[in-house]
């Protein structure tokens, strides 16, 4: 959630006009938590469940 909010609410905003006091800390807030999400990611799982797992077929092929 919180990166949403800086695409589309905190980047816009200071490409206008700059920041507000209020702003600049919601942002800094935001990013902290988007650094510590990432270092705290179990990676090797994540690696392994999505992005090497073979997928599933959503129906059989003879469902036609």
């Amino acid at each position: 959630m919180e990166s949403i909010w800086v695409l589309s609410a905190a980047l816009p905003m200071y490409q206008q006009h700059g920041l507000d006091t209020y702003a600049a800390e919601t942002l800094f807030a935001c990013l902290i938590g988007i650094v510590l999400v990432l270092i705290a990611m179990p990676w090797r799982y994540f690696w392994q469940q999505f992005v090497m797992a073979k997928g599933e077929r959503w129906r059989d092929a003879n469902d036609g």
